[in-house]
């Protein structure tokens, strides 16, 4: 793992720039409970000056091998949760 970061920024745009990351990065992003977990991975596709867009994996507790989204988005606030850099190949969909 490496290194937890949570950005101040709520503009996702800002908050990537803030976090350093470059296109192709991906993050992972958990939230949960004492008896639930939900874990996001997003890889920056483009970074504009308002906006980031984002491929979008999930896994929780449930279902825990990683699903991909069949779309790109580009509606997150990147500050609600703690985030670290993925490891090569600990993605895999």
């Amino acid at each position: 793992m490496t290194g937890m970061m949570k950005p101040t920024n709520r503009n996702a745009a800002a908050a990537c720039r803030e976090m350093g990351l470059n296109i192709g990065d991906t993050i992972i992003g958990r939230e949960g409970g004492p008896n639930w977990w939900s874990e996001s991975a997003l890889t920056l596709l483009w970074l504009g000056e308002e906006t980031a867009v984002f491929r979008e994996a999930i896994r929780t507790d449930r279902d825990p091998e990683w699903r991909l989204f069949d779309s790109e988005t580009a509606g997150w606030h990147l500050n609600y949760r703690e985030w670290r850099f993925a490891e090569p190949g600990e993605v895999t969909v």
